[in-house]
């Protein structure tokens, strides 16, 4: 679940096509309209040279947009993403510390779910404090990562939009259309949300299902405190409330969350667009909502045994959502 990177991506290939009917329109431009220049050594284009280039180069024809009118990625190889995840680690940028963060998470979830299947299935290997310290810190640390990732999320949404389109020039010196995202503490960022949260709420789906995200790892997040060592007796009458409903609550809000970011891809409700990353990598997610679901009813019932099975389960959800996301984060950072 990745509210912020969704919005670019649709920003960028807004941008794209405004600007190709900007110049297919015979009032040919070569500054992107209302937007000043970050490089103070930009060299404005001539169209019918731009466009005498395009065609030179011989650039195969995208699917939309006219090949006079070039962009930098039009969709990403999935072997040029593989390598960004491995090669490129721009922590600055909102939309790429989110898929971190959520990998993080993710990864924590699962050294928690497999703390709780130890004193079941291999009881010889417990070692001293397991269930009293590590196995509740992990929660708390987890559910805070997913915090965390939620308020950066969105964050970078509310910045979506901030970043500046240039023309520069490829590998083969062919002017290309780039986009230069705002990060974090650059002049383009803005921590005003002023104006824009009820806009946003109203219109766009992907925001929608990222601030519900952000409102799900609250919800864990709370629950989480409970199980901290000392903070609460798990005999008292109210742990149940606050460390189970809340998952079961945290969970749904989860599945919600990625349900709606499923149905934005998608063109229409009932054409499920299984081949595409970002749609696969919400589903995940959804499943993993459904886990906290399950966990949290299990705990309820007191089935120890079931509940820890379905963490594991969940989790192992979240992990391989998480890494979906992450590689298709790498198209738009």
């Amino acid at each position: 679940m990745n509210a912020s990177a969704t919005m670019r991506n649709a920003f960028i290939g807004t941008s794209r096509l405004s600007f190709c009917q900007a110049n297919i329109g015979g009032n040919p431009s070569t500054r992107w309209p209302n937007r000043q220049p970050a490089d103070p050594d930009f060299e404005a284009v001539d169209y019918v040279e731009y466009k005498a280039s395009m065609r030179a180069v011989k650039i195969e024809e995208g699917p939309i947009y006219d090949n006079t009118c070039d962009v930098k990625d039009r969709g990403m190889g999935k072997a040029a993403k593989l390598g960004k995840m491995f090669t490129q680690f721009p922590i600055r940028d909102p939309p790429y510390l989110v898929s971190i963060l959520f990998f993080i998470g993710s990864l924590i979830f699962i050294a928690n779910s497999v703390f709780g299947l130890i004193p079941f299935i291999a009881p010889q290997w417990e070692f001293p404090h397991l269930m009293d310290i590590f196995y509740p810190v992990t929660i708390f640390v987890a559910a805070s990562t997913y915090f965390a990732a939620g308020i950066i999320d969105m964050l970078g949404a509310f910045n979506a939009e901030n970043g500046i389109m240039e023309i520069a020039k490829n590998k083969r010196g062919v002017p290309v259309l780039e986009h230069q995202p705002a990060l974090l503490g650059s002049e383009e960022w803005s921590w005003s949300t002023c104006g824009r949260f009820r806009k946003l709420m109203r219109s766009d789906p992907n925001f929608q299902a990222g601030f519900f995200m952000f409102c799900g790892g609250m919800v864990l997040n709370i629950g989480a405190y409970p199980t901290i060592p000392g903070l609460m007796d798990p005999n008292s009458a109210y742990f149940p409330y606050l460390a189970f409903v809340t998952l079961i609550v945290g969970g749904w809000i989860v599945f919600v969350a990625n349900s709606v970011a499923m149905f934005a891809k998608q063109k229409r409700w009932w054409r499920l667009k299984v081949t595409d990353a970002g749609w696969q990598g919400r589903l995940w997610f959804g499943l993993g909502g459904i886990g906290f679901m399950l966990t949290g009813v299990f705990l309820l019932l007191a089935e120890s045994v079931m509940a820890a099975w379905v963490s594991l389960a969940g989790n192992a959800c979240l992990l391989l959502g998480s890494i979906i996301v992450w590689y298709d984060t790498m198209e738009v950072v």
